[in-house]
Order: C-alpha cells, then structure tokens, then sequence
C-alpha cells in the first residue's frame, strides 16, 4: 500500500527524505527492510525473512571505525554534534536497516529523528551521524549483518559474486570515482532522455556487467592514500578545469623526476 505524508516545504528534498527516513516505523506497522534508492537488488531478499535480528544494519564501507578510510571525518562531524560515532568500534552504514516491528524499536527511531533534527539546526542534514549517537544511547541496539546485504560497491569487492544488495553512493563523489555506471549521473540523465535503453536493461538484469572498463581495484594503505585531503586536492586540480591540470602537471613532472631518483637510489 502506498501512505500520503505531507511534509514541510521549507525542507530540501534531502532533508525530506531524512524526516520519513527516522520515523518509518510510526508509518509502517510490520516489520520492514529498508533500503537507499541508490542501490541493485541482485537477488532474491526472502531469506531475510530467518534472519534472527531485531534492528539489523552492515558495517559502513564494511570496517571497524578504528580501520575506516573516512575515520576523521566521521569523528569531526560527531565533534561538531557532540555525539558518539560507534559502540564496540562498530559504525553502521544507515542504507539499509532490517526493522522488526516491536516498541523498543519505535523508541530507537524516536530517538533518531529527535536527534537528526538537532543536526538539522547545526547544519548537518545527514543522518549517519544521529544515527550513531543514537546508536550509542540506546546501548547498541543495532545488530550487525552480513555485508552481502548491503554491498558498498567501493569497499565491498570482496562480496560481489555473493551480494543481495549493491549499494551506488550515487551522490558526493567529487572525484569522478564511478567504476559502475549506475554512479554515474550522466546515466539516468540518458534515462530520462531515452527511457529504459536494452543497454540498461542488461545491467539491471546483470549488475556486474555495469562496472566500466576503466576501473582498478586498490588495497591496503592504498585506500588509506586516496582518501586523505591531500589525495583529493590532487585529484581536484586533476579534474576541475584545464587551468587546474596544468598546476597538476607541473608538480607530476617534479615528482617524476623525484620518482626516477628514488628508484635509482633502490638498486
């Protein structure tokens, strides 16, 4: 069945989209899975039926927080809330959550969107931060499940070939790191122009026949480099404009030579 809500329009639709988020279960009243739009669902959900889990939700970027390459950032957004970001040194990624129907849970998401709507006034409208603190209040209510369940496509190569669920990250990438087409937005700009295409129907179909030919996979401190501050000024410069490349090309070329030297010096 499909519920009406009104909503506030004063609120952007990302905000929008938070507020029904931390209040679902006033609105749905059975247990439900929840799950971004911004994700493929590549197999068949029923066994979530057997799983045994009252408020369930995956690892974000599938790590422990004292691994997580985004750790700084989390722990500013929390400092700027007065919140904490984990329980056991687990962080949840809020792109899905199993919800069993039972008032412990109405509770929890009581809690939620009171505090989402704290953020909201300090000017954070995301919720992962709410979510952790809440998480936190009530003692680690949440209960973590397997990453095939929720799939980061960036950090989650280890599960493709047993994911039931990819999640895109369509939105924030600055850095035109899009190794699936449904990352990138200029897809569902052709969508919108030319409909469903058979192209796209194959993907959806298959989705891990989406990822583009031009795609590396990293790991180890490697993924720690590529997401320090630093990494992503180069990568700016390296992308934003040809005037910016050029001051990209300029430092390449110095730490080629660099490069070449350090090399020599090995053998």
């Amino acid at each position: 069945s499909v519920k009406a809500v009104e909503l506030s329009d004063s609120l952007s639709n990302m905000q929008k989209s938070r507020w029904l988020k931390t209040i679902m279960p006033e609105l749905i009243e059975t247990d439900f899975l929840y799950i971004d739009s911004d994700t493929i669902i590549t197999q068949s959900l029923e066994e979530i039926e057997t799983v045994d889990v009252k408020l369930g939700a995956v690892l974000d970027k599938h790590s422990l927080l004292s691994e997580h390459c985004n750790r700084s950032m989390i722990e500013g957004n929390a400092r700027k809330m007065g919140f904490q970001v984990s329980v056991d040194d687990k962080h949840f990624n809020g792109g899905l959550l199993l919800v069993r129907h039972n008032e412990e849970n109405r509770e929890f998401f009581r809690k939620w969107h009171s505090l989402w709507l704290d953020s909201v006034k300090k000017g954070l409208s995301i919720d992962q931060a709410s979510l952790a603190q809440t998480n936190y209040l009530c003692k680690g209510q949440i209960q973590e499940l397997p990453g095939v369940w929720n799939c980061q496509v960036e950090y989650g190569c280890h599960l493709y070939s047993r994911a039931k669920i990819l999640h895109m990250f369509v939105t924030g990438d600055m850095f035109n790191r899009r190794p699936h087409i449904f990352m990138d937005p200029e897809t569902f700009k052709n969508i919108e122009i030319n409909g469903v295409t058979p192209d796209i129907l194959d993907v959806i179909k298959n989705p891990m026949s989406g990822f583009k030919n031009k795609t590396q996979i990293i790991g180890g401190v490697a993924v720690d480099y590529f997401n320090t501050s630093l990494s992503r000024v180069w990568c700016l410069l390296y992308c934003k404009s040809s005037t910016t490349k050029m001051i990209f090309n300029f430092f390449n070329y110095f730490a080629t030579i660099l490069l070449a030297k350090m090399k020599r010096k090995k053998k």
